[in-house]
């Protein structure tokens, strides 16, 4: 007797009946064979039977099965079975949708995120942005953007690397101070949004909240 429904994948009736012997249970749900007796009968070493046992045969429960597709769980051992069952069986995906909700996930996300930077595009890729002359600019202003551009500044000059990448300290003395100088150069529209800069620098929800640190 056993609940234990079993799919062989051997012809050798020695090994089916070794697989039987391994999953049968008696009348009150206990396995009715030691594993130490089921190796010794059949000149195994105990620490191999699990093995040899997950190799030839295939063991599930009714009922216990994927939670979209119906596909069987099958079990890698007794102790996989009294674990798994001490309870109500838990929900579970097989490995094919698990593998489908990721997919799903990951194109969902994709859309998400090219609707996002399309939006972003939008609101920071079309502003016209002429030179300055450096003439015009107060000293303040020259002084902290030309520290800010040595500091921070990409190889080609083409944008500025977010404070976060450099250590505290570097730019000013203080984080505080670091927020007071690029808000002054914001309102100088000295500095402005990249619209290629990474999408976890914008507000989730208001892309207009850009993080300019």
């Amino acid at each position: 007797m056993s609940i234990v429904q079993l799919e062989f994948l051997t012809q050798d009736e020695v090994r089916i009946a070794l697989c039987r012997k391994y999953w049968e249970m008696n009348s009150d749900l206990r396995f009715a064979y030691k594993t130490t007796d089921i190796a010794r009968e059949n000149s195994i070493k105990p620490r191999d039977l699990i093995g040899i046992v997950t190799s030839l045969c295939n063991a599930t429960l009714l009922g216990d099965v994927c939670s979209e597709c119906g596909t069987p769980y099958i079990y890698s051992s007794r102790e996989n079975l009294l674990r798994r069952n001490r309870g109500l069986p838990p929900l579970w995906l097989c490995e094919n949708c698990t593998q489908r909700r990721e997919e799903q996930r990951a194109a969902a996300q994709a859309a998400k995120d090219a609707e996002r930077r399309n939006l972003i595009q939008s609101i920071y890729g079309n502003v016209p942005r002429g030179p300055r002359d450096p003439i015009t600019l107060s000293f303040e202003d020259a002084v902290f953007l030309t520290s800010l551009v040595r500091l921070c500044g990409t190889e080609d000059l083409s944008h500025i690397r977010p404070l976060v990448s450099v250590s505290i300290g570097s730019f000013s003395p203080t984080k505080k101070f670091d927020d007071s100088i690029l808000k002054q150069l914001w309102d100088s529209d000295l500095i402005f949004v990249h619209p290629d800069s990474p999408l976890e620098a914008f507000g989730e929800e208001n892309p207009l909240c850009a993080n300019m640190v």
